[in-house]
């Protein structure tokens, strides 16, 4: 008996715990879990970043359509206007400074209206 070898018994510590290649083991099988587990939780709190951000780019989207204005800014001249004018390149110069002063003051429209009537024809 003193010379036959046994095999190793594996020795369970205190509460029936694993020693040994079994407890290696299991370790490395519940770090994978937790790894598996952790990458979950990045992917999905990724996912609701990227959802949010895109929720927040539509709202941006939508309140640069809403930015517009409910009315129009009209402005009315009479074809006398550019009958004043003595020469074609005051004419054009007068058209000029008419539109500058409609678009510094962000006129939507300039309505040219004529002073005669049906008198005209």
């Amino acid at each position: 008996m003193a010379g036959e070898q046994r095999p190793p018994t594996r020795w369970k510590g205190k509460h029936g715990e694993m020693t040994g290649p079994d407890w290696k083991k299991s370790k490395d099988a519940r770090k994978q879990a937790l790894k598996q587990l952790k990458e979950l939780k990045l992917l999905k709190k990724l996912d609701k970043q990227r959802a949010e951000q895109q929720r927040t780019i539509e709202e941006q989207m939508k309140k640069k359509e809403l930015k517009g204005r409910l009315y129009t800014i009209s402005v009315a001249l009479p074809g006398s206007v550019l009958d004043n004018a003595q020469s074609p390149e005051f004419r054009t110069y007068l058209a000029g400074q008419i539109a500058r002063a409609c678009t510094v003051f962000s006129v939507d429209e300039i309505v040219v209206f004529d002073e005669q009537g049906e008198d005209a024809k």
